[in-house]
């Protein structure tokens, strides 16, 4: 298992390569899905890289806690990088670091291809949406 400093240097790293585009991330069809431990992901991006597939996803854990005295549910959100082998078993999962909310969004917006449309929307005059 690596330790929080070899993860916080490796989600670095992967963060830049995406930014350069040298590493392609997609969305997955099959989200929302149910992780290893059972917990549902709001959504999954993957990339391959060298020998790796690259999974990063946002889990969403509905909890039932005392709050204010009473008992009431909320959600507890967590971001997860997920390393597999090229037979698709889990290497790792890094979680939770503050980096890797930020990573998340950027993967997102890549795929989504945000930037091109904000660049679209200052450029033109605004049309009506059918």
């Amino acid at each position: 298992m690596a330790s929080r400093e070899e993860n916080i240097r490796l989600l670095s790293r992967l963060e830049r390569l995406t930014r350069e585009g040298r590493i392609r991330w997609k969305k997955t069809k099959n989200h929302p899905v149910l992780t290893r431990s059972g917990k549902l992901t709001s959504a999954v991006y993957e990339a391959g890289v060298e020998d790796v597939l690259l999974h990063l996803y946002r889990v969403d854990e509905t909890r039932f806690a005392e709050i204010e005295g009473s008992m009431e549910y909320y959600t507890d959100r967590k971001h997860v990088l997920e390393i597999r082998d090229k037979d698709g078993d889990s290497i790792q999962e890094i979680e939770d670091l503050t980096l890797l909310r930020s990573f998340f969004d950027l993967v997102r917006s890549n795929v989504s291809g945000l930037g091109d449309k904000i660049s679209r929307l200052m450029e033109k005059e605004p049309t009506h949406a059918q």
